[in-house]
């Protein structure tokens, strides 16, 4: 049977107390560290944006739009409190739940999304077909050409994307885009009419996730067809590729 408290020697007395007061000090400390970010949005190293909800992190997929479609929404009144998925208590603003990331890595990129017009998160699940575009948290907006092929990773999103219409006359420049994800390699060959191909230089693609080229045509290329072939790879070897076609004309 326990001694009552006032039968204690001062000792013991003065040991439980201790205990008890040392205790209610470390309740709240260790609660906080838990849920101070309870609610709260973070970004990974990689640009994988997640919300930490009741003690879970929930993957957030999001819309790859322009600096100038973001500017022409009205800029309303900041979220200072934290957000909860849906289902979840205690939200002032609100989240879907989407599906995860395709791998649980630090170097891992999110599946192909869909966006709704609200601006809000929408379900995603991977896709690889040739002609299907994919959106990676920190790519450039992704996009498939018309009449272009290729294999495309759902991890690693690309589009040859030439500036303009596709039709150039001998002595003119191409200038293009790979869009990919941001540090992913380019790699670009080009195959002109008369059959010769040339390779250009290897790329980084920049914090948009583009790699930019710039390629002259030389004037003694006949009128025809030639082929833009562009391939990227990330640190986690994925792959894909994309060649899009044009053409050269008859100067007018």
């Amino acid at each position: 049977m326990m001694r009552p408290f006032g039968k204690l020697s001062a000792t013991a007395r003065s040991c439980l107390m201790a205990g008890v007061v040392l205790g209610a000090a470390l309740v709240p400390v260790a609660a906080q560290a838990v849920t101070y970010t309870d609610g709260q949005v973070a970004i990974r190293s990689d640009g994988v944006v997640y919300l930490l909800s009741g003690g879970q992190r929930r993957w957030v997929a999001t819309v790859q739009i322009t600096d100038d479609d973001i500017n022409a929404y009205p800029e309303g009144d900041p979220i200072y409190t934290g957000l909860a998925a849906i289902g979840g208590g205690g939200s002032s603003g609100a989240s879907q739940t989407v599906a995860k990331p395709a791998s649980g890595s630090s170097s891992s990129s999110s599946p192909s999304s869909g966006s709704s017009s609200s601006g809000s998160a929408a379900t995603a699940t991977p896709t690889s077909a040739t002609s299907s575009s994919g959106s990676v948290p920190g790519a450039a907006a992704i996009e498939t050409p018309t009449g272009a092929t290729g294999n495309t990773d759902p991890n690693l999103p690309i589009e040859v994307d030439i500036s303009g219409q596709p039709k150039f006359q001998a002595g003119e420049r191409i200038i293009l885009d790979i869009k990919t994800k941001p540090a992913a390699n380019c790699q670009l060959t080009v195959k002109w009419p008369d059959g010769t191909s040339a390779a250009q230089d290897k790329k980084a693609a920049d914090s948009r996730g583009k790699c930019h080229y710039s390629i002259e045509i030389p004037s003694s290329q006949p009128v025809g067809t030639g082929t833009l072939s562009g391939s990227v790879q990330d640190s986690a070897n994925h792959n894909s590729t994309q060649s899009v076609d044009f053409d050269i004309i008859t100067k007018g």
